[in-house]
């Protein structure tokens, strides 16, 4: 067996991730996440290869922290400091899974201040973010739609859906025809009462960082006011159940001819309704959590209605310019 082929045999690693997708899966890592895995440990298996970057013994895992130095500052001149990151996380991913602790070679104090010397050093480039929607600009939305028409009645209702329940876009519609199994169904929609309030939930089959063990549920409230979602996705519903609408299919959010409404039409509408804006799918996320954050709704409650991890949460009420803008206008104007 050649030293330039590493092996489970001679060294306790596997040259590609051990992990299969289904295993993946079960573990809580997406197939994107471990297809971006996979490929940064076949790159640094062939800058190993070809740099010399080995140990005494001639193999590559697990990596020294010399190595490690070597790949850090062969990287920096080309990727920004949070891709260096994510190198990191699947090179200590695949260390992880061959059972080798690797926290003290990745957290050494040379390598952490060699990181910290990259980012200080770091010129990051201005990010242009999407702009958020507002309830201003749903109610200008509205006065261009025509809600007898069943696609403008299924624009809306997805609207208010993802702005009020701090819905991904890709939670509710699709990215093309053939992802059916990747959107709620007709089923998943319950509209309960707690007292006098009305409200909808509607359990989604998968999430952005899915987990097979998760029942992630979408809550939308009753706003009693012109832009009420609940108004208006019971009106939805009427027209949904009519045994002459998409009656093929068990999709909740679909034309009245049976095709999905994908994240590519919506956009597309959107756009054409807000020319000029600055606007994604996302918008309807931010726009909701912004304002809730306007009504002082505390953030651990904001987390949780919108299903995010705790550093995810954070980051993202961190680096989203509107929704620190309302949480200082709130704090100003108590």
């Amino acid at each position: 067996m050649s030293q330039q082929k590493q092996t489970y045999m001679n060294n306790k690693f596997t040259d590609s991730p051990p992990l299969n997708v289904q295993a993946a899966a079960i573990l809580g890592i997406n197939s994107s996440k471990y297809s971006t895995y996979t490929t940064i440990i076949k790159r640094y298996e062939k800058l190993a290869k070809g740099n010399d970057w080995v140990n005494e013994d001639k193999t590559i895992w697990p990596i020294s922290k010399e190595n490690l130095s070597k790949f850090i500052s062969y990287l920096h001149p080309k990727v920004a400091p949070p891709t260096i990151i994510s190198y990191l996380s699947a090179l200590n991913h695949h260390h992880n899974m061959n059972h080798t602790d690797w926290s003290q070679i990745r957290y050494d104090p040379l390598i952490k201040q060699l990181l910290k010397t990259i980012e200080d050093n770091h010129t990051f480039k201005p990010t242009k973010q999407k702009e958020h929607i507002t309830r201003d600009q749903l109610r200008y939305i509205i006065t261009k739609l025509n809600l007898n028409d069943p696609d403008n009645l299924l624009f809306w209702t997805t609207a208010l859906v993802a702005f009020y329940g701090l819905a991904r876009l890709g939670e509710l519609l699709p990215k093309s025809q053939q992802d059916i199994t990747k959107i709620p169904t007709l089923q998943a929609l319950k509209f309960e009462k707690s007292d006098t309030n009305t409200f909808a939930t509607i359990q989604l089959p998968r999430t952005k960082n899915h987990k097979i063990v998760e029942r992630p549920i979408l809550i939308i409230n009753q706003t009693k006011d012109d832009l009420c979602p609940i108004h208006i996705l019971k009106a939805y519903i009427v027209r949904r159940t009519n045994t002459t609408y998409a009656p093929r299919s068990k999709a909740l959010f679909i034309k009245a001819n049976g095709n999905l409404a994908t994240k590519a039409w919506f956009i597309n509408n959107l756009k054409s309704l807000l020319p000029g804006a600055n606007v994604a799918g996302h918008s309807f996320r931010a726009g909701g959590t912004t304002e809730l954050v306007l009504r002082g709704v505390q953030l651990p409650l904001i987390q949780r209605i919108g299903r995010w991890s705790s550093d995810a949460f954070y980051k993202y009420i961190r680096t989203h310019h509107a929704t620190v803008a309302a949480i200082l206008s709130k704090a100003y104007s108590d």
